[in-house]
């Protein structure tokens, strides 16, 4: 299940903010964990048979990549930001 990987590669990053000192947002935290535990139940409800698994870990899926794709640009509006003040 990739969505299991998925899941752990993400919250092994959150690990390693944390480890280093780093300060991430708990809420994303939240959000992303959420966003895979939908994926991972979407995908056994399909996998016990019935179709609504499907559309449940479709919308988690996409979800999971805007919130990606989000989290990519605030890291650049960080770094865009740290770079102006420093």
């Amino acid at each position: 299940m990739l969505s299991l990987a998925g899941a752990v590669i993400f919250l092994f990053g959150f690990r390693q903010a944390f480890k280093f000192g780093s300060q991430p947002s708990k809420q994303r935290l939240v959000i992303g964990s959420g966003l895979y535990v939908a994926e991972l139940i979407g995908a056994l409800v399909l996998i016990s048979g019935s179709i609504s698994g499907l559309y449940v870990a479709a919308v988690a899926i996409v979800v999971n990549v805007a919130f990606m794709i989000s989290a990519a640009w605030l890291l650049v509006v960080s770094v865009y930001s740290a770079r102006r003040q420093g």
